[in-house]
């Protein structure tokens, strides 16, 4: 047939359909018998899947279709042959045993008699777009996850806030050699223990950077250990050769933990039968050319945090690939291929080098090469003497949790101070509207109906002077921040220890006296506590 053979649209499709050489296109396309015998497949399609034409023509479409896929392409190819044409996405299997995400266009290619000659489908490499919608949607549950993981923390801090108060003024009340001061030594102890972990995963789940800050790595490495062992099978053994002289690092605490944690996890996933996972840390001087330009870091003096272990190993083959964006050796619904594209792109924003090296059956290590800093770590000071933190003034405790509030009423009130308090921001603001006798506010920054934000801002309007000290179990935020700007005085997380809070509070008070000139309304312990 000719183009001027044709004789309507019918046979114009027939033509263009006979006519067209797939060798020519740079589309993938393969065509299948009536009865699913492949018998062509243009050399875009072969360089692809790896197969030579006589492979090709030997094999069946459900050769190259792994079992999950089947079902679908079946019905695109039935389609096509009883509708002229069909859409669908499947996946086709390279040679290799590489599963390929495609996208088929299917139309029936039939003879000069009707009869139904074959399918031809044009085929388009979808993968990567299917690789990147896994990760938004994997992206997706894990900004949930983390949300819930934040409120989950948050509920947790504020039951532990009152715990870890009561518990701290039963331990000074008992005699020193009672059984009730041990066992509220316990509590105390548990309390702390609950709130860390509370702190840690606050700051997994949480997007706020802190800043960079001098930190201890062997410090780093025991907290990760701590955080992860609940999920490490018992079959797996750790091993820490912590280098007790180690230098510190300058670093985002939260983001270097998040590295530490992802190689932590993989090394997990690598010994599925069990092994050992060795954490080290070491003083390094780094000299030499050749590992300066492989790991991108200048010559120095660096700490080198090493993740270790027993598994299966990586192969020499994609050992150069294991850095690059959504590559993966684990299932799908377990590796999501950022993770150390992520490390690295951390490391690297610290001045340092990720490394790797593997033997197939033998294990993986990962170095982290993080400069040395000659600071110590940063730490909060030492709070003051309790004897020194007593006082007269008048504290407003508002906090919509009745144990919260009534825990930091109590403890003020063993301190000498006057208190009043609020279970929300609208009370809050009627009792220091009718009390002009108030010289600080104690408040916790998330409320049912007007936030401590809120309420500073309203505070404000009566007294713009007011003295206002947030308290949160989130921990610090952009917020808190944000409410810096704004006149706040300080902020304290919760569960925070008595020491804590009326170090900050006495020092606020007196900072505001001396800017005053009136002085500060100290009262002895003793007689502090003859007030309550």
């Amino acid at each position: 047939m000719t183009v001027s053979d044709r004789e309507g649209p019918a046979d114009l499709e027939r033509f263009l359909k006979e006519s067209i050489c797939i060798e020519d296109l740079p589309l993938m396309v393969i065509e299948i018998g009536p009865d699913g015998q492949l018998l062509d497949a243009n050399g875009a399609c072969l360089k692809r899947f790896g197969y030579t034409q006589d492979e090709v023509r030997a094999s069946r479409i459900r050769d190259l279709v792994p079992k999950c896929a089947l079902e679908r392409m079946t019905r695109c190819l039935g389609t096509a042959k009883k509708d002229g044409a069909a859409i669908a996405e499947s996946v086709l299997r390279t040679r290799e045993g590489q599963s390929v995400d495609v996208q088929i266009d299917a139309v029936s290619v039939h003879g000069p008699d009707g009869r139904l000659v074959k399918v031809r489908a044009f085929l388009t490499d979808v993968t990567r777009r299917k690789r990147l919608e896994e990760q938004l949607l994997q992206a997706q549950k894990m900004g949930s996850v983390g949300m819930l993981t934040a409120g989950v923390a948050h509920d947790f801090n504020n039951i532990l806030a009152a715990i870890l108060l009561a518990a701290q003024m039963i331990n000074m009340e008992v005699a020193e050699d009672s059984v009730l001061k041990r066992q509220t030594q316990s509590i105390q102890s548990s309390a702390e223990s609950g709130a860390e972990l509370a702190s840690q995963l606050l700051s997994f789940a949480s997007a706020v950077q802190c800043g960079p800050r001098t930190v201890e790595p062997n410090g780093l490495v025991n907290e990760i250990v701590s955080l992860s062992k609940p999920s490490i099978d018992n079959s797996i053994s750790i091993e820490l050769k912590l280098d007790l002289q180690v230098w510190n690092i300058v670093a985002e605490r939260n983001q270097m933990a998040q590295v530490v944690l992802n190689l932590t996890l993989n090394a997990r996933d690598a010994m599925p039968q069990g092994g050992t996972l060795t954490f080290a840390t070491e003083n390094i001087h780094v000299e030499d050319n050749d590992l300066c330009e492989t790991l991108g870091i200048q010559k120095g003096d660096y700490v080198r945090i090493s993740v270790s272990d027993t598994g299966s190993g990586i192969h020499k083959s994609i050992l150069g690939k294991i850095f690059e964006p959504f590559f993966t050796t684990k299932d799908p619904k377990r590796g999501t291929g950022l993770g150390l594209s992520i490390a690295r792109g951390i490391v690297r924003k610290h001045d340092g080098g990720i490394g790797v090296s593997s033997d197939p059956g033998k294990g993986t290590t990962f170095h982290l090469y993080i400069p040395s800093s000659p600071e110590p770590e940063t730490v909060k000071a030492d709070e003051q003497n309790l004897e020194g933190l007593c006082g007269s003034e008048h504290i407003l405790v508002v906090d919509d949790r009745d144990e919260v509030r009534n825990s930091a009423s109590q403890m003020l009130g063993l301190w000498g101070y006057q208190v009043s308090s609020a279970p929300d921001g609208s009370s809050a603001i009627e009792i220091y509207r009718r009390q002009n006798n108030i010289d600080a506010v104690l408040m916790d920054l998330r409320m049912p109906g007007i936030d401590g934000i809120e309420t500073h801002r309203r505070l404000k309007e009566i007294d713009d002077s007011v003295l206002v000290v947030l308290t949160s179990g989130y921990g610090h935020d952009k917020i808190v921040d944000e409410a810096s700007s704004q006149g706040i005085a300080g902020f304290i997380k919760k569960p925070f220890k008595i020491e804590q809070f009326l170090s900050l509070l006495r020092r606020l008070l007196d900072e505001r006296s001396s800017a005053t000139g009136g002085s500060p309304k100290l009262v002895p312990r003793d007689t502090a506590r003859t007030l309550v």
